[in-house]
Parts: structure tokens; C-alpha cells; sequence
């Protein structure tokens, strides 16, 4: 449930809000909607959901900081380090075709596009800069900020 809940709103704010610039939004987003639900997470899930959104553009591994003694929550985001990477995989296959699919079998890419076919998405991708901020290129490479070493 928790990989769920921030894999719906990992993107959100570029839909939303119309922003090239999202990563932080979405997670703004999560947290008012959470709260408008009266929904609770552990203060370990709420980072782990956090950081599945912020870090699902990181080039490389997200490595979590490392844990003071005295603070349980972060030792238990830590912890779901692994589910950090696994969305941060999956997203940079669904992203670009399966062209980088880390540790993904070729054989699970292809039965996912098989099954939720692609029907021009990522050619929508392409667009959202020159239509979210057509008299700026300079508004449209806001879309770098989301991406991380």
C-alpha cells in the first residue's frame, strides 16, 4: 500500500499544478491529501513514501543518510531503502521504454507493455515543456531539477 500510495502521486504535480519542476509539489501534495483524509503513516513510511517520490529520477542507487541511534524513524526509512530502488528501477524502465531497465528481465517489460500498451504517453512526455512553458526555454529546462546524480 505505501509503494502504491506514492507511486500515484510521484508525478502528480506536473498534471496537477501544470510544474516542469514537480518532485517537492507531489510531495506537498501527498502530505495535504493524507491529512485531508485523516490518514496516518508511521513517520518511517511517510519517508519512505517521501523518498520514493523525490528520488525516483536519481541516475544511481539512492543510498539512504545514515541513521543517528536515537532516532527510530529514520532507522526504519532506512530500512526501506530497497523500496526507494525498486521504484527509482521501475520508473526509469517505464520512462524510457525499457532502454535502461536495471535489474528488470526483459521478459517483465515486455508483458507489461503487452498488457497497458504505451498509446502515445511518452510522446506526451516530450511535449508537456514546450506546452507548459512555450515562450521560455529557459522555463522549459526546469525539467532538469528533477533529475539527480
Amino acid at each position: 500500500n505505501l509503494m502504491a500510495m506514492a507511486i500515484a502521486y510521484h508525478d502528480i504535480a506536473l498534471w496537477s499544478d501544470g510544474l516542469l519542476d514537480y518532485l517537492d509539489p507531489s510531495v506537498a501534495a501527498m502530505e495535504k491529501d493524507l491529512a485531508a483524509l485523516g490518514m496516518a503513516l508511521t513517520p518511517g513510511d511517510l519517508e519512505t513514501a517521501k523518498q520514493i517520490i523525490l528520488q525516483h529520477h536519481k541516475w544511481t542507487e539512492w543510498t539512504a543518510p545514515l541513521a543517528s541511534s536515537d532516532n527510530e524513524n529514520e532507522s526504519e526509512a532506512i530500512a526501506n531503502g530497497a523500496l526507494v530502488n525498486a521504484v527509482r528501477r521501475g520508473d526509469w524502465a517505464d520512462a524510457t521504454l525499457g532502454l535502461i531497465k536495471g535489474k528488470l528481465p526483459p521478459s517483465y517489460l515486455e508483458a507489461a507493455y503487452t498488457a497497458i500498451p504505451e498509446a502515445g504517453f511518452h510522446n506526451v512526455l516530450v511535449e508537456m515543456g514546450p506546452r507548459l512553458s512555450p515562450d521560455s526555454l529557459w522555463g522549459q529546462l526546469k525539467v532538469l531539477n528533477i533529475l539527480k546524480w
